[in-house]
């Protein structure tokens, strides 16, 4: 609310399976804390099961200050861009029918 009138830059995970997303984590360099999930099994499932990017959009946008400025969003899709790019697309339909339905 400071500076109401700055657009919002955001960047999301993809849609991608987990072997991809473990193969992008060990090439950033975050392997220790990719070994320290496997040895939890919960902790390795609760990456796959946190990481639907629609809950996050619908958290944002119920937060979001009214559209004085816009909102950028950027995918991250760890090799998995044809499941994000199709993804969003449905994730946008929906959206548009239920602003169209007001």
């Amino acid at each position: 609310t400071a500076h109401p009138g700055l657009p919002v830059h955001v960047g999301l995970a993809g849609v991608t399976s987990l072997t991809k997303l473990i193969r992008f984590a060990m090439m950033c360099g975050v392997g220790p804390s990719i070994a320290a999930l496997r040895r939890s099994a919960s902790g390795l499932f609760n990456i796959v099961a946190d990481r639907n990017p629609a809950e996050i959009l619908q958290t944002m946008a119920a937060s979001y200050p009214a559209p004085t400025a816009p909102l950028h969003l950027h995918f991250f899709p760890f090799g998995g861009w044809e499941k994000t790019l199709a993804w969003f697309a449905d994730y946008r339909e929906a959206c548009w029918l239920r602003v169209n339905e007001r």
